[in-house]
């Protein structure tokens, strides 16, 4: 399994626990949720989920260049939360490691 994950995408060197968060991402009406919310749905931190969303993100959570597979986008009607959803590249990923697991 490490080789087709490497074969997927060279430069995405993410975790198991990276991969969870992404699956759950692109379920279906998951997209665009909270951090607490997805944090609930994994059972874990909110403080460990910001730091997977983080790490998936444009910007890493040490300042540094991401994997850019996710996007937060501050919900409309309340200004103060960030909803997080997969971005193309992500979508594509995530549909790669989904379709070597079906093989």
């Amino acid at each position: 399994m490490v080789w087709r994950s490497r074969r997927l995408h060279a430069d995405v060197s993410a975790t198991c626990s990276h991969c969870g968060v992404l699956a759950v991402l692109l379920n279906v009406g998951s997209a665009g949720r909270t951090v607490s919310e997805y944090a609930r749905v994994l059972g874990t931190s909110q403080s460990l989920m910001t730091r997977h969303l983080a790490d998936l993100g444009e910007i890493n959570r040490y300042h540094e260049t991401g994997y850019d597979l996710i996007e937060a986008r501050t919900d409309p009607m309340d200004r103060r939360a960030k909803r997080n959803q997969l971005t193309a590249k992500g979508q594509r990923l995530v549909g790669q490691i989904l379709g070597a697991l079906t093989r």
